[in-house]
């Protein structure tokens, strides 16, 4: 462990060797962040992301530096889609440490695949809009934005459970019920899609219950009745009994059969009212919860923006100060063509205004050591009749001739000669023009002139 104090590293002991501080209770208190993060690495194996993140975000509590558990965490996010708060992770503790960290991997990965990044952006957009729709009571349009988030990032755990109280409040059960067994074999313990399954599965129960019962009623009341035979009866008498029947049978609805109907129909109907205001009071808490964390969202990504836009400054200011300094080390050897190369490569657009004076200072004295040398071996392989190697030499002298037109344009002319003895002519012509127009020497505008004439 290193020392709060002093920052002295060492182990099993509960004085700082080095300062004499007693670490005994910040050793307790790495103690438990280290046990959180194993079983915040053991949620996450199992699946277990919700109560993963929880543990894992207490390590932190305990230990802001405990490297492991913000690596972890940041996976632990991106896997359930929470992009912005995965980046945000990895670096604060790149921050911490900047070096042997896999963190820098992530981020660099993250870097390397940005179009990746911006589709699974694109389904946090989509999440957005859908919650937007709620408000606007446009649930059908709210369903396909949520539908379209979930097919670019199948495991945004938030934008699934929020589908699923759409269809539950379509009363689309079913679909509702599948969903949320679905996110629980992504998240298996997110207590929203727990909560889900557990109320969908008391109404579905419910209601095969009284299914049952009200089927099981009607078998018994259709018996097959046992055989009499009838007794012969007047005229007068059957139709006494009928009447009499008729008037026992309204008597009979009347007190029994129609306030027992009545009676199930306002039973069935408190039940479903409650159930639609459980429901509804766990759409509005949902959405309330759902828009505060979208407004944590929105604020943590415009400061991980901030993050990373510093970040890559830094990173780039650093590269660029390094590649001048490797220019610098060349030049001093003697080797200017490459330090001149060096310099060519590095882009000093946005750069701070020292690396720019830096860097201008460096170039002037590079490329015109580079030049003169590139000058003198393009005329070595000229007079060895090596015209390739010849031209590549002059080319580079153009290249790097901005602060010597003297060698610069003397470099067009010999490619002037070169393109003529190769018999291309409109290339000789092209590069005696330049010499003629820009040469700071009349005597070489005069042969360029010279050579232009005769191949006219």
């Amino acid at each position: 462990m290193e020392c709060l104090y002093c920052g002295y590293e060492f182990e099993n002991r509960n004085k700082c060797p080095a300062c004499g501080a007693n670490v005994f209770i910040m050793k307790k208190i790495y103690n438990c962040s280290a046990r959180l993060y194993n079983k915040g690495l053991e949620q996450a194996l199992n699946n277990d992301f919700y109560n993963a993140a929880v543990s894992l975000r207490n390590s932190i509590a305990f230990n802001k530096q405990n490297i492991e558990a913000r690596n972890l965490l940041g996976l632990v996010y991106y896997h359930t889609g929470r992009l912005a708060d995965a980046v945000k992770q990895w670096i604060i503790s790149a921050n911490f440490k900047n070096e042997d960290n896999t963190a820098l991997d992530y981020i660099n990965a993250f870097q390397q695949n940005i179009r990746d990044f911006e589709r699974l952006n694109e389904a946090v957009k989509l999440y957005n809009y859908a919650i937007k729709f709620l408000k606007q009571k446009n649930d059908d349009v709210a369903v396909i934005r949520l539908k379209k988030a979930i097919d670019v990032n199948p495991n945004f755990v938030e934008a699934r459970n929020l589908l699923a109280l759409c269809y539950l409040k379509k009363s689309k059960k079913n679909k509702a019920l599948a969903l949320a067994e679905k996110t629980l074999e992504i998240d298996s313990c997110n207590p929203v899609a727990l909560k889900f399954v557990r109320e969908i599965n008391l109404i579905l129960d419910t209601g095969k219950k009284k299914k049952k019962k009200k089927k099981k009623d009607v078998n018994t009341n259709n018996f097959e009745p046992t055989f009499y035979p009838k007794p012969r009866v007047s005229f007068l008498s059957r139709l006494v009994f009928a009447i009499v029947g008729a008037f026992c049978a309204t008597a009979v609805m009347g007190v029994l059969i129609i306030p027992a109907t009545y009676n199930a129909q306002n039973e069935k109907y408190r039940e479903l009212e409650q159930n639609y205001q459980q429901l509804e009071k766990s759409y509005t808490d949902y959405l309330s919860e759902t828009k505060t964390k979208i407004e944590n969202l929105e604020s943590e990504n415009q400061q991980m923006k901030g993050v990373v836009d510093e970040y890559n400054k830094t990173v780039d200011a650093s590269k660029k100060t390094e590649n001048l300094t490797d220019a610098q080390k060349l030049f001093d050897e003697g080797n200017s063509v490459e330090a001149a190369k060096i310099i060519a490569a590095i882009d000093i657009s946005n750069a701070d205004e020292s690396i720019v004076n830096q860097y201008n200072e460096l170039k002037k004295k590079v490329y015109l050591s580079a030049c003169e040398k590139l000058f003198e071996q393009g005329n070595n392989y000229f007079d060895n009749q090596d015209f390739e190697n010849a031209k590549n030499s002059f080319n580079m002298c153009i290249t790097f001739g901005d602060d010597s037109a003297d060698l610069k344009y003397s470099a067009y002319y010999q490619l002037g000669k070169i393109a003529l003895g190769q018999n291309d002519n409109e290339a000789a012509k092209n590069y005696f023009t330049e010499v003629k127009n820009n040469h700071p020497s009349a005597n070489m505008k005069g042969y360029a002139d010279n050579y232009l004439k005769t191949l006219q």
